[in-house]
């Protein structure tokens, strides 16, 4: 019997027992869980259309049950007229919630008969299942985030990276630096369209957004990009640059020449003051500190930095980077947190050992990222190729993300140091949630069951089977995801997608930004290859 389950379960075995039959009303027993009494009271809302629905008097029996599980997130569900959930947290019970969504889905509205007397035994691969939304270049609000969550949910995503600050708008109230959202929220406008666009989140959004992710057993990662991505923030308070200048929100994308000066202590006073607003509203176990794209020439010809090199017997700008990076994390640590930085920070080749490092970048990374891996650094698997959802099916399509490996070869033996994986999508051609829902869906879908099914179970032929039972769901909260014909388009048809990718993104300013960022890109490439010599 096919059971279209996605993750896939570690398990499925079939025995002699009574099925669960349909019903639109349901009644919790055992353990008490408020997160997943309101998430299946959210569940039968949708597919019966009426409140009312689940206080009719035939009732599915759910009994949550306690028990000694491999995991936090491990659980397992029984089907005997009724429904019995063992865990051994709120975690697993409410992951064990998510696949039961999914077979009265399959078995009740389809099939129109009753869930089989089965046993699912269920357990992730990875800790770590994420996914990244940009609202630097692209403001979404705190109700278009939380319908996001939501559906993150069903997938068994347990991270949210939440990139908020970045060149082109800062995107979170810091009280002590009030001009970061009065002036650096805000651009006046995008490519040359003359188009204001800004938004930002109170703190009172954050914790909201917070909230709910934590009703959803979803951790919220903030991203604070530094020293590079940083021009809204300088836009705001101009002294936190070498140079000291006035420059405006940035409106064009790639990578910008001026970054946060590490020659001034003022630029650590400022970090560790937002940094304490963060740990305020963010409880998360860990802060993105960014670190990628970082051109060194202001702090090249910068007074400051170059007495802070010499005070430091640092012998490149690529190691000054190092410090500060490290100094900004051990200041995150000793508020019970952990670092996370883009592997590009690697380069500096001082970066400490407890800093997490997220793989993205092609070239010549991969052998840092490896020699991390197997030096014990834990790292997440985020490769541009295929993980950036961003880029039309063509460049990065459904089976490529499905049957690409994550755990890197040459680490044979040191797996574990690999914590998990994610989805990024940034939104520079991203401006409203339509585009969002179709960028991400199916395309996390599929990297939800890399993240949490066990490789012995994976085949992507099946999964393609069933996925087409799933689309269905998507509907159910209010998501148009690519059409199934189109997320793995044939050579020609891929072609033609990427070509109008790459039309609908080239305006004269966006070429003046390509070029602007190719010779800042050029050098940064220039002084790593100085700091190795």
């Amino acid at each position: 019997m096919q059971y279209n389950i996605i993750p896939v379960p570690y398990s499925i075995s079939r025995y002699q027992g009574k099925g669960a039959e349909p019903c639109a009303g349901y009644s919790f027993a055992g353990e008490e869980d408020i997160n997943c009494e309101t998430d299946l009271k959210d569940f039968f809302c949708r597919v019966f259309k009426n409140e009312s629905a689940v206080n009719k008097d035939k009732k599915l029996d759910i009994i949550l049950e306690l028990s000694d599980m491999s995991g936090d997130e491990a659980y397992r569900i029984a089907v005997d007229g009724a429904v019995t959930i063992n865990a051994r947290s709120s975690k697993g019970f409410f992951y064990a919630v998510q696949t039961l969504k999914q077979l009265i889905l399959e078995f009740w509205l389809r099939q129109n008969t009753a869930i089989p007397s089965i046993v699912i035994e269920d357990k992730p691969l990875y800790l770590y299942r994420g996914y990244m939304l940009d609202v630097s270049r692209h403001f979404f609000d705190a109700d278009t985030v939380i319908e996001l969550l939501s559906v993150l949910a069903l997938h068994k995503i347990n991270k949210f990276h939440f990139h908020i600050t970045d060149d082109q708008g800062w995107r979170v109230e810091i009280k002590q630096y009030p001009r970061l959202t009065e002036i650096g929220a805000t651009r006046k406008g995008t490519l040359g369209n003359k188009i204001p666009h800004g938004g930002y989140y109170t703190q009172e959004d954050i914790k909201k957004i917070v909230a709910y992710a934590s009703s959803k057993h979803i951790e919220v990662i903030p991203e604070i990009d530094l020293p590079g991505h940083f021009t809204a923030a300088i836009a705001a308070y101009p002294e936190l640059s070498c140079e000291g200048k006035a420059v405006e929100v940035a409106t064009s994308f790639g990578i910008k020449h001026d970054i946060a000066c590490c020659g001034k202590e003022s630029t650590f006073t400022f970090f560790e003051k937002v940094i304490d607003e963060i740990t305020e509203i963010f409880p998360s176990s860990y802060i993105h500190i960014g670190g990628d794209e970082a051109p060194k020439d202001r702090w090249e010809e910068c007074p400051a930095c170059r007495e802070k090199m010499q005070k430091l017997n640092l012998n490149s700008v690529e190691k000054l980077q190092g410090h500060m990076v490290n100094r900004i994390a051990e200041y995150i640590e000793s508020k019970g947190r952990k670092a996370i930085v883009w592997n590009e920070s690697l380069n500096s080749g001082i970066l400490n050992d407890s800093i997490i490092c997220q793989y993205w970048s092609d070239g010549k990374e991969p052998l840092r990222v490896l020699n991390g891996i197997n030096s014990g650094r834990n790292t997440i698997i985020s490769k541009f190729t295929p993980y950036y959802f961003d880029y039309p099916h063509g460049m990065h399509s459904l089976k490529a993300i499905y049957t690409f490996e994550p755990e890197l070869k040459g680490a044979e033996g040191n797996e574990s140091n690999i914590i998990g994986i994610e989805g990024h999508l940034w939104t520079e051609y991203v401006e409203t949630k339509a585009q969002i829902n179709y960028q991400t869906f199916p395309r996390l879908t599929a990297l939800s069951e890399i993240a949490w099914s066990s490789k012995a179970q994976r085949n992507y032929d099946d999964f393609e089977e069933r996925l087409k039972e799933f689309y269905p769901i998507y509907e159910l909260y209010g998501i148009t995801p690519t059409p199934i014909a189109d997320v793995n388009p044939g050579k020609i048809a891929g072609t033609i997608q990427i070509i109008k990718f790459f039309k609908n993104a080239i305006t004269r300013e966006s070429i003046k930004s390509f070029f602007s960022s190719y010779k800042a890109n050029k050098k940064v490439k220039s002084t790593r290859n100085e700091d190795k010599n």
